[in-house]
């Protein structure tokens, strides 16, 4: 059975537990789509209504997604912090001026969650990076793509060292443990992997469905915001084991969706 019965908790409002039902009532019968469909851009018109929608409802993406059957509810969120960027104004259109230097560390972390919401659909992410060409944007997912398998490649003594050296030092620089280690990964490097792997912290019991959904709902709730949903869990949890849940959760949603699509045809 893919998911077993769940007690309600407050985290879950009834709307979220009729999608849960739809879900599981559905689920027996779908096939994964093994490609993301290529999705197509906001027209001023579409604009016009989430921003419409929103005064008039809030926030409540996953409500607001049944006005656009076609979009997620994460793809509604993301457009709505773009056009507030952009003053509500559907009709502007920001000027590309290509950055010099290197990536920033929040620039790379809005990359990362835009893939993982949105898979590579480089409509999506060069819309969101209107100072960067989708070719940029493209090469810096390889590099962080290297760079993560970089990290699964720590050996024992390795780990044993870093943690030793946060036991001495604490976790504020770790500039200083990579100079006590005389690690040749970056300091930002060791950071994800000491509270991404090494934390005794870390809660690394398996997963329960309640726990993935709630995941998948607070996400959106909170703007995409994980380090806001890891606090609000019960279980200190990685961020890269949420946003794993996250992608699991919502490939699901995606395949219940196109499922209803067939059915009406």
């Amino acid at each position: 059975m893919l998911l077993q019965k769940l007690p309600k908790t407050r985290l879950f409002s009834s709307f979220q537990w009729q999608a849960c039902t739809c879900v599981i009532r559905n689920a027996s019968r779908l096939q994964i789509p093994q490609t993301r469909q290529r999705k197509r851009r906001w027209t001023p018109e579409e604009s016009n209504k989430l921003i419409q929608l929103v005064n008039e409802k809030g926030k409540a993406w996953s409500l607001l997604s049944k006005e656009f059957p076609d979009r997620l509810p994460s793809s509604l969120l993301t457009h709505y912090r773009l056009l507030a960027e952009r003053g509500f104004d559907v009709n502007k259109k920001p000027e590309r001026k290509l950055p010099v230097g290197n990536w920033s560390d929040a620039d790379t972390e809005k990359l990362r969650r835009l893939i993982l919401l949105h898979g590579c659909d480089w409509d999506i992410v060069e819309e969101n990076f209107p100072n960067r060409t989708r070719k940029q944007c493209q090469r810096r997912w390889q590099q962080m793509k290297l760079e993560e398998a970089d990290l699964s490649s720590y050996t024992p003594e390795e780990n044993r060292s870093i943690i030793d050296a946060v036991a001495k030092y604490g976790t504020q620089d770790f500039g200083k443990i990579r100079e006590v280690t005389n690690n040749w990964r970056t300091a930002s490097q060791l950071e994800q992997h000491y509270f991404n792997e090494l934390d005794p912290a870390l809660n690394d019991s398996p997963w329960t469905d309640e726990e993935a959904w709630n995941v998948y709902y607070l996400c959106n709730e909170l703007d995409g915001e994980m380090v806001r949903v890891q606090s609000r869990l019960r279980k200190r949890r990685s961020l890269r084991a949420m946003w794993e849940q996250f992608a699991r959760i919502q490939e699901l949603v995606t395949a219940t969706n196109q499922a209803k699509k067939e059915d009406k045809k």
